[in-house]
């Protein structure tokens, strides 16, 4: 990921985590959507803000959003070595970290998802040792991940105490419905005090409208009866195997992906994964000891094959992003001169997502120049990348106003508005011309 940044290859929404994490008011405010939490409820990001503040770095969120993938395989091989010999546990361990899905949300911009997989692992390691303050917090840090991890782990009580009534187990049946009580009210608080709030309203959540009300292409039934098979081959369809009642525990964050219109929510690489990945590392961990109870040897074929299932899926579809280069070029170090010693202060600067990224630490910073900001800025090197290519389109036809060149540097380009033109953003006053 860092050398996505350093390489100016990062996303729109890097920019918008590195602004809502620079933001100082607590409310993790940037200038796309207000504040992050006018979209998504996740304070999680709150414990990155004073080191981010503190460094000016983007390292904070690199580290930690590192350090959440990793963290799924000692929680896996926890699961594991309780069920399994210690070098199957190893194994499976291993899997983890080569698992397509999630070195894509590792490598990729820091989405909230990308702390999900190793809570949940974690979890349910928790639960299965009876640690229930250990569950308790664990539950507490997936709640304060995102909104939908409210309605999982609703799912995961439900089925606790399903469990637990059919087993007498008091202790699990009371964990079970603290949990279910603590998600109704996380979701409730959110959706109809903490979001309102915010935006002043109870609808219009462009989060929700973008998922899961999107028509038209994104209909290919397909696409979606091949998304299951895809992400359960690298595991070498362990997952399958293992007890129904852990099985059930997948139905929830899968259906939420399943069911949704949006065609990226149910592609294999992009950030929604993360629902669902921890669940199937845990079942792929129980498929595995049901398979090792039959035969040891077709559990350690088992196991070979998710790994080079895994790695080999890797090399196809490079969701790392390996075929860049590593390191800068002459020109990217030509971009941070500029982005440091060219800009003029205060004032309101669209570029387009490569560019965005590094502005985080200017709050007047934008994406694109939908708000008709006061300068744009464009990198005519970047010309083929989409992004640039709608901009370019945009100021050559004047849509958000008239925009002459200031200067050129190294084939970055510095547009000022020529003209007054009202800026539509809710969270955005009006500016005069320059």
């Amino acid at each position: 990921m860092y050398n996505r940044f350093i390489t100016y290859r990062t996303g729109d929404d890097f920019g918008l985590f590195m602004q809502s994490l620079g933001d100082p008011s607590g409310l993790l405010r940037n200038t796309i959507e207000g504040s992050h939490y006018a979209n998504h409820f996740s304070p999680i990001y709150e414990i990155l803000v004073p080191p981010t503040q503190w460094t000016r770095s983007v390292m904070p969120l690199i580290a930690a959003q590192a350090l959440a993938g990793v963290l799924a395989a000692p929680g896996l091989f926890e699961i594991g070595r309780r069920i399994l010999p210690v070098r199957f546990a190893f194994g499976i361990a291993g899997v983890a970290l080569v698992y397509p899905p999630l070195v894509a949300i590792v490598c990729g911009d820091p989405y909230e998802n990308v702390f999900a997989p190793a809570t949940t692992v974690w979890l349910i390691l928790a639960v299965c040792r009876r640690n229930w303050a250990a569950a308790a917090f664990l539950a507490l840090i997936a709640l304060a991940i995102k909104e939908d991890q409210a309605i999982f782990l609703a799912c995961g009580a439900l089925i606790g105490f399903w469990i637990a009534s059919s087993e007498h187990d008091k202790a699990l049946r009371t964990f079970s419905i603290c949990l279910f009580a603590a998600c109704v009210v996380t979701l409730g608080l959110y959706l109809l005090c903490i979001r309102p709030s915010i935006v002043g309203s109870v609808n219009a959540w462009p989060a929700f409208e973008l998922a899961y009300r999107a028509t038209g292409k994104g209909s290919d039934p397909w696409r979606r009866l091949l998304y299951l098979p895809l992400i359960l081959l690298p595991a070498a369809f362990l997952p399958l195997a293992a007890p129904r009642r852990v099985l059930l525990l997948f139905v929830a964050p899968f259906a939420e992906i399943m069911f949704a219109p949006n065609p990226a929510v149910w592609t294999v690489g992009t950030h929604y994964g993360g629902a669902w990945i921890g669940y199937v590392l845990v079942a792929a961990v129980f498929g595995l000891a049901r398979t090792f109870t039959r035969s040891a040897m077709l559990a350690r074929r088992a196991l070979t094959t998710a790994i080079a299932l895994s790695v080999l899926s890797l090399l196809l579809i490079n969701v790392a992003g390996s075929e860049a280069h590593v390191g800068q070029t002459p020109h990217d170090r030509d971009l941070d001169r500029i982005l440091v010693t060219r800009l003029p202060e205060n004032a309101t600067i669209g570029a387009p997502e490569a560019l965005y990224g590094h502005l985080w630490k200017r709050r007047e910073a934008e994406l694109g120049a939908l708000q008709s900001p006061r300068y744009v800025l464009l990198d005519m090197n970047m010309r083929s990348l989409a992004s640039t290519q709608r901009m370019i389109r945009q100021l050559t036809t004047g849509e958000f106003g008239e925009y002459r060149p200031v200067w050129h540097d190294d084939g970055v380009v510095l547009f000022v508005r020529a003209n007054h033109f009202v800026r539509i953003h809710p969270n955005m006053r009006a500016e005069p011309p320059p």
